[in-house]
């Protein structure tokens, strides 16, 4: 990197573990390989060079060995005909030539575009971007994040994987936004997988319930790898097949989850269990869609959205009744010493109370707070109402990320609702 460059992040303050994660260009010249032309995608033993050109016509296309097979040539253009190249420039490629300005009146909490990129950041926002990057714990709205995330996203495939792993789950620590969660949580399965890289998933893949919306690729990636469920896992699923109902489950969960861990121990030597031992073989779905797994738009469409090739089928009812198998006994060892411990004259108070299960599987929060005046509320508003200490109008509306209901002030409703027109659109 050279000077000029170096004096321009010097100015923010930003760490040279962060820096070196970044994309920049002075442009002349581009300090990281930013572009997919480096790279050679392997597809079903064709080897695939993008090259320099800006024409996806002259990519060029070899077979992986020196072996003869006849017109494989005719045979790959029949076979991957629909192939296409992303030209798209990286979004978070870092222009130094772009102006750069401190404005006291932008807040970092403003909302800035769903699909941002540096170059299109006003100069203010650039400013709070970098700034940012000096501290990535600090809030901020979720579009700088994502800028970020584009950039580490590149590095998962292209660059320094170990490093960006790293980054992401610092920025998953320090920011609670579910759909950012989500699509980081994505990226790693697939990348970790891809390379491998069974001590990361190990980590990310329990609890299961910290990451409601990836939970059959975080099944998938433990089935895959022979990967154990912990007891946290065993009682998540056991409210996905609605085994939650039940008395003991529903209302001491501490300590159904120790009958689960003696019940486990029993069986297993170890409060774990192997996931084949629970779920069973995931299928090929018959006609699989595409979806995404990397969510910076600028890499290739064949690396960025892959075909889903598997299905967890936790309902299924062979899974179901190895689940239930285990609960079932927890069950009957809790109702046992809580009948031993009553003749003994000691009283379990349960855990928690109705209202309070209500809540917390309708609503994000598990206590009502005004978004106005952060007190308490008595209850959970169904509906727009009166805060009973500020009177400002409380609304509730259901978050698309993952259709929790939440309560929010009346400038965030437009907000939310162009979410749910994003959502429909795609």
């Amino acid at each position: 990197m050279n000077t000029i460059v170096e004096n321009f992040f010097s100015k923010f303050n930003i760490n040279q573990d962060i820096v070196d994660l970044l994309w920049i260009s002075d442009g002349e010249r581009t300090f990281f390989d930013y572009d997919v032309d480096q790279f050679t995608l392997d597809l079903s033993g064709f080897c695939i060079d993008l090259s320099k050109s800006k024409t996806n016509s002259q990519v060029q296309v070899t077979r992986k060995n020196s072996k003869t097979y006849g017109n494989w040539e005719k045979k790959f253009n029949s076979s991957f005909k629909n192939i296409s190249l992303s030209r798209e420039k990286e979004p978070s490629l870092i222009d130094i030539r772009l102006p750069v300005e401190y404005d006291p009146d932008v807040d970092p909490l403003d909302s800035i575009d769903y699909y941002p990129s540096y170059k299109k950041l006003t100069p203010p926002q650039r400013y709070i971007y970098l700034n940012w990057l000096s501290d990535i714990s600090k809030d901020i709205d979720i579009g700088y994040i994502f800028l970020f995330f584009y950039g580490l996203e590149r590095h998962l495939v292209f660059g320094d994987y170990n490093n960006a792993i790293k980054t992401i789950r610092i920025l998953q620590k320090f920011h609670k936004y579910t759909f950012f969660e989500h699509c980081s949580i994505e990226s790693i399965i697939f990348s970790a997988m891809k390379k491998n890289d069974v001590k990361t998933l190990k980590e990310i893949s329990s609890p299961l319930e910290d990451y409601p919306m990836n939970i059959e690729e975080l099944i998938y990636a433990k089935w895959n790898y022979n990967l154990d469920l912990s007891l946290d896992d065993l009682m998540y699923l056991g409210k996905l097949i609605g085994f939650s109902s039940r008395k003991y489950f529903k209302y001491y969960p501490s300590l159904f989850k120790e009958k689960v861990a003696e019940v486990l121990i029993e069986r297993e030597n170890k409060k774990a269990i192997s996931t084949r031992k629970i779920i069973s073989k995931p299928i090929k779905p018959q006609n699989p869609r595409e979806y995404p797994i990397f969510y910076n738009y600028s890499l290739p469409h064949e690396i960025r959205d892959q075909p889903k090739t598997f299905e967890i089928l936790i309902k299924e009812e062979a899974t179901k009744l190895r689940i239930k198998n285990i609960l079932i006994i927890a069950n009957s060892k809790i109702k046992m010493e809580l009948k031993l411990q009553e003749k003994q004259g000691i009283k379990i108070i349960p855990e928690i109370d109705d209202s309070q299960v209500s809540f917390s599987y309708n609503y994000a929060e598990k206590v009502p707070i005004c978004p106005y005046c952060n007190k308490t509320l008595s209850v959970f508003p169904k509906a727009k109402k009166k805060c009973q200490f500020c009177n400002n109008y409380i609304h509730v509306r259901t978050r698309v990320s993952d259709r929790k209901r939440i309560l929010i002030r009346a400038d965030q409703v437009d907000e939310i609702e162009q979410e749910w027109k994003d959502f429909r659109s795609n």
